[in-house]
This record gives structure tokens, C-alpha cells and sequence, in this order.
């Protein structure tokens, strides 16, 4: 069995005398050092491998019976070894000593540990990368231990935020920071339970109130992520204050009030407007219309002069030159004529213009509102065109 292990374990061991002849090698050290085992025997050890510092320490041994050990050491057991090829060990020199007590042997073990140190270099420098990165967020980020819900971490930025010292920081749990400690507990008992079913770890909050050392209560928004390590749950959160947002949008809240208030009173004041210009119609104009249409010779102009008051009433001058901004004054003031049904000769007439002027006129309305190409008739589509859509 004992032959067995030693033919089996990864870790070299060699055998040798007081005075550094080999007596026993196993297949470890003979794979390692590129030899078979039986080419060692009774051979000195340090004729395949010169080394007055090492030999020191054989000598140590052999003289005081004490062991040595060493940890992670360069330790090359092949010849010509180049520096780039050096490799790490955790090794030892045992003595074994005879009935006299004197040292009559030394077991040499030999373990590579070359990767175990790479390894734990890249874990160094990951964890070096991962602290950088952790300290250089503007955001103050925490990771929190789901279990117990006490701070395990925090970066420089939370301590600027929170007002705390790391330390501080480190003796706190998580609704400590909060100033709604219980949604804060049952947040993170749910992010802990979904754990186990959700494919996407991660978690947002759009608004959350905390509270800061001096007890300042402020609005943040929180964006986590949940996972695992070693078996424990974890929640890594990105803390970002909102205080200027929230103020913000409070801000823009009231405008909109504010605004809203305006419009409502000019609303009304257009509702008071109307109603005073339809009264003043009812009770200054209407009787000098009717006036006029018991007149045979003021009929026609009764009739255009009410229609131009119904007109100005339903705002139809106000909507075509918004339609129409190409139109000028006296070209919309034609087109509520011909709207009303008045030939070219009545708007000659009452315009104080020639027949010839107007339909010039005319036709530069039809060429401003695209109708030059058209056969439809300019009253028909002026009657529907201030309801027509853009």
C-alpha cells in the first residue's frame, strides 16, 4: 500500500544518504526530471544538479537533524533549466536519523505549485482591476450580504454620499441607509427568494428615499444585481442621488399647473369676449340691419353685411390667413365676398374698384391657394376650406 501511494502521488520524492547519494526516487520525480528512476541510484545528488546554496542547506540538515521547508520556492530539477522556464515549489528536506541519533538519510518532497501561483496572480490582478473599477464609479455602489443584510463593501463614492466612514459603512446593514427601512427589508427578501428563478439578476428602483449621516432624507435611484458566491447571496446595487431630477420635475409640475391655470382663464376670457361681441351684435347692429332690408336699395348690402358679421364672428377671416399667410388683407377681405355668394361687379362695386381689378384678383387667390389648374368653383371650396386639415 505504501508502495502504492508513492508510485501514485503527484508530489516528488527522492531518498538519499548522509552524504547525498540517491537510494530511492519515485516515478513523480523520474517523469519530472526526464529520467528514469534506476539512472539516480547511488549517484550524488549534486552531480546532476550544482548548487552550493542548496547543498548548504543538505549539510544543515544532515548536521543538526533539523527539517527544513519552504514554501513557493524556485526549485529546478531538470538540467540546462532557463530562467523563463523557472517553476515555484513547496518543498522540504527531512532527516531520518539512525539508533544513535545521528542523520543517516533526508527525504526530499517536491510539490509544483507554478500554476496555484499563476493562478492566484491572475486573481490578484482581477481583484486589483475589480477594485478599480469598483472605486472609480460616480455612482455609489454597496454590496450587501442578502442573508444577514449587513454592508460587506462600499466604494469611495457611497462614503461621500452617506457622510460615513468605510468602517462605519462596514458595521451598518443595508435599511440602515434607508428612510423606508421596511420596504428596503422586504426588496431585498424578495431579490433573495427570486434568486432561484430568475434568469436575470438584475433589479430596478426608480425611486427610493434614503437618509444620509446627518439624517438628510434624499430620492435615489437603485439599479442591483443578485448573485452567488461560495453559497451566499449577494446584492450589488449602483446608488444614484436624484435630488436635482426630483426638484426638477416638481418644478416642471408647477409650470404645467401654472399653465394649465393660464389657458383656462384665457379661455374663458374668449368665452367673455364672444359674448360681448355676439350681445353687441344682437343690440347695437341687428336693428340697423333690419332697417336696412326694409329698404329695397340697402337689401343686397343688409344681407352681405350680416353675413360678414357672421363671418367675423366664426373667426373665418382668422383661420384662411392662418391657413393661407400668402393671402394679403384685401384678398382675403374678397374671398369673404365671394365665400357669400357676391359676384365679381358687387365686390367692384362695394370695393370701389373696377370689375377688371377684382377678377385679376381673383385669379391671383385661385394661383395663392393652388386652384389655377382646377375647374372646382373658388365660392365651393372657399365655403369649406377654413374646415379643411392641413
Amino acid at each position: 500500500m505504501f508502495s502504492s501511494i508513492l508510485d501514485n502521488t503527484p508530489v516528488l520524492i527522492a531518498l538519499i544518504d548522509h552524504s547525498f547519494n540517491f537510494m530511492y526516487v519515485n516515478p513523480a520525480f523520474a517523469r519530472e526530471t526526464g529520467r528514469t528512476a534506476s539512472s539516480f541510484i547511488g549517484k550524488n545528488y549534486f552531480e546532476f544538479y550544482p548548487d552550493e546554496k542548496k547543498k548548504s542547506l543538505f549539510q544543515k540538515t544532515v548536521k543538526t537533524g533539523i527539517p527544513f521547508y519552504f514554501q513557493a520556492k524556485p526549485f529546478s530539477e531538470k538540467e540546462n533549466s532557463s530562467k523563463e522556464a523557472e517553476s515555484y515549489w513547496d518543498w522540504s528536506l527531512v532527516p531520518v536519523k539512525d539508533q544513535g541519533g545521528n542523520v543517516s538519510r533526508i527525504v526530499l518532497t517536491l510539490y509544483n505549485v507554478t500554476e496555484k501561483l499563476a493562478a492566484e496572480h491572475e486573481l490578484l490582478q482581477s481583484e486589483e482591476k475589480y477594485r478599480s473599477l469598483f472605486e472609480a464609479g460616480s455612482d455609489a455602489i454597496i454590496c450587501v450580504d442578502v442573508q444577514t443584510l449587513k454592508i460587506q463593501d462600499v466604494n469611495q463614492a457611497a462614503i461621500g454620499l452617506y457622510g460615513y466612514t468605510r468602517a462605519e459603512m462596514l458595521n451598518l446593514s443595508a435599511p440602515d441607509l434607508s428612510a423606508e427601512k421596511s420596504r428596503t427589508k422586504r426588496s431585498l427578501k424578495n431579490f433573495a427568494q427570486s434568486l432561484e428563478t430568475k434568469t436575470d439578476k438584475k433589479s430596478h428602483i426608480a425611486l427610493r428615499y434614503h437618509k444620509k449621516k446627518n439624517g438628510t432624507v434624499f430620492p435615489v435611484e437603485i439599479t442591483a444585481r443578485h448573485f452567488c458566491l461560495d453559497g451566499k447571496k449577494f446584492n450589488i446595487s449602483s446608488i444614484r442621488d436624484i435630488t436635482a431630477r426630483v426638484k426638477a420635475k416638481e418644478a416642471l409640475q408647477q409650470k404645467n399647473i401654472a399653465l394649465n391655470e393660464l389657458i383656462a382663464r384665457i379661455e374663458i376670457e374668449k368665452k367673455r369676449i364672444k359674448e360681448e361681441f355676439a350681445a353687441t351684435i344682437a343690440e347695437v347692429i341687428t336693428p340697423v340691419l333690419e332697417r336696412m332690408r326694409a329698404d329695397v336699395s340697402t337689401e343686397r348690402y343688409a344681407a352681405l353685411l350680416e353675413s360678414s358679421l357672421k363671418t367675423v364672428s366664426s373667426a373665418y377671416g382668422l383661420n384662411i390667413a392662418r391657413k393661407s399667410p400668402q393671402l394679403t388683407q384685401k384678398e382675403i377681405e374678397i374671398c369673404t365676398m365671394v365665400r357669400n355668394g357676391l359676384s365679381s361687379k358687387e365686390i367692384a362695386h362695394i370695393l370701389n374698384r373696377s370689375i377688371q381689378t377684382i377678377e385679376k384678383r381673383r385669379k391671383i387667390i385661385r394661383k395663392k391657394l393652388g386652384l389655377e389648374e382646377k375647374s372646382i368653383n373658388l365660392a365651393t371650396f372657399l365655403k369649406t376650406y377654413d374646415r379643411q386639415s392641413f
